[in-house]
């Protein structure tokens, strides 16, 4: 696994989003490890490869690699697309900000957000 570039260059989450289905479900995104709220503004960079095709060893160095370049795992592709359809079966038109926000609540709580009141 070459790792001298594992990660592709960052983009905001917005652009992530409309490129969905061209992420695979198990292709994890990082973003800076000091990032504590999530928008679509958030600035995300998707592993380059197939984590699953690399040693242990070879995943471990990623692992420091991430770390030291002041990053850390976000959500895989499968996470999002189920947080989107979470979203729809609640309300199918939801919009752009609730969709971040439905996101966010995901990353924070390993939940799905409810959005059946007009709070969410």
């Amino acid at each position: 696994m070459p790792l001298s570039h594992p990660l592709m260059q960052p983009e905001p989450l917005r652009d992530v989003l409309a490129r969905l289905s061209e992420l695979s479900g198990d292709r994890w995104l990082y973003i800076a490890s000091s990032i504590t709220d999530i928008t679509l503004d958030t600035p995300c960079s998707a592993r380059t490869f197939d984590s699953r095709e690399a040693s242990p060893e070879e995943r471990d160095e990623f692992d420091a690699m991430v770390e030291q370049m002041g990053l850390r795992s976000f959500l895989c592709g499968s996470q999002l697309e189920d947080i989107i359809i979470n979203l729809k079966l609640q309300r199918a038109d939801y919009t752009p900000q609730q969709l971040a926000a439905a996101i966010d609540y995901y990353w924070r709580h390993d939940a799905f957000i409810d959005v059946s009141t007009d709070a969410a």
